[in-house]
């Protein structure tokens, strides 16, 4: 009988880190790669074996896939949309509805609740719902709830999200 062995990965995404993170990282690196009799001419095969690994200065990245947290019971995620004054929203599946709505508003000063919502009928959860025409700059709130047996459950928490 084999084992599949799996295949030990760096850590990489840097986008979030602050650049003396990422200079500190590849200092790091490059210290540790310099004269290492593992890796003689990179790149090289580190035979699955993690102390070798972690000679290099790299960081190995996790084997184990965590679940996204949704923000809310029934909002899932919230982006930046592909245009100014675009927010994409993502709902949360809710066992047995049938439909979903989905209300925003432009916070108040203070962060005062919206004066007035905007409501959205949404039939699918699978696609994310693109919000188009908002103020780049302003703060707006969303709230979700879900069509369950003929009545509406509560509206969600309301989660802020800045229009670019």
């Amino acid at each position: 009988m084999s084992t599949q062995e799996k295949q030990i990965r760096p850590l990489d995404g840097f986008a979030r880190a602050s650049d003396a993170d990422v200079v500190s990282r590849a200092t790091l690196v490059q210290t540790n790669m310099t004269g290492n009799a593992n890796f003689p001419a990179p790149p090289v095969d580190c035979k699955e074996d993690m102390a070798i690994f972690k000679s290099s200065g790299f960081e190995p990245a996790s084997t184990t896939k965590t679940a996204t947290q949704p923000l809310s019971e029934k909002i899932r995620k919230i982006g930046h949309g592909a245009n100014s004054g675009q927010i994409v929203v993502w709902i949360r599946s809710i066992p047995k509805a049938s439909s979903y709505e989905i209300r925003y508003g432009v916070v108040g000063a203070g962060g005062t609740p919206p004066a007035s919502w905007t409501n959205q009928l949404v039939a699918n959860v699978k696609a994310p719902i693109n919000f188009s025409g908002l103020t780049p700059g302003a703060t707006y709130a969303f709230q979700a709830r879900a069509l369950v047996q003929d009545a509406y459950t509560d509206w969600s928490d309301s989660l802020t999200f800045m229009s670019t």
